[in-house]
């Protein structure tokens, strides 16, 4: 059954039982609903050719995620609305500032500044967690020293 909005159209609300049998992991979503010991079936969510299997795998040209071991890792950001987005998006300086993006100055769709600032977001959280886990790490050498 299509979840649909007020109006009748195709709502864009997460399912969250549809997600917890895809087993999701996108932000947010609680992985510990995943159902224990279920088959999935292997499916192709955007991922690039895989070139080094090229001929050792039957799926290199269109290769499936592994999502029996972690979910749908890539099908949410591999789509082309996103792609759209790269002309908005904003670099990223060695000290964490953004150096200035016309395009994203002019652009005055709400959307697409929430999106680029969700994507930021997400880039600088992903960056701190390699902080933290270098530094961690920095911290056991120096630790370990005798």
């Amino acid at each position: 059954m299509k979840r649909v909005d007020a109006k009748g159209r195709p709502s864009l609300d997460r399912d969250p039982e549809k997600q917890r049998r895809r087993l999701c992991v996108l932000p947010g979503f609680d992985t510990s609903t995943w159902p224990e010991g279920q088959p999935v079936k292997p499916v192709w969510m955007g991922r690039p050719r895989d070139h080094i299997n090229m001929g050792k795998a039957k799926d290199w040209a269109a290769p499936c995620e592994p999502i029996w071991e972690t979910g749908c890792p890539g099908a949410w950001y591999r789509t082309p609305w996103l792609d759209s987005l790269n002309r908005y998006y904003r670099q990223r300086t060695d000290n964490g500032d953004r150096v200035d993006n016309p395009s994203l100055t002019q652009c005055r769709d709400p959307l697409v500044h929430a999106a680029i600032l969700l994507l930021e977001a997400y880039e600088n959280a992903a960056h701190n967690e390699h902080l933290r886990i270098y530094y961690a790490q920095q911290d056991a050498k120096r630790k370990a020293k005798p």
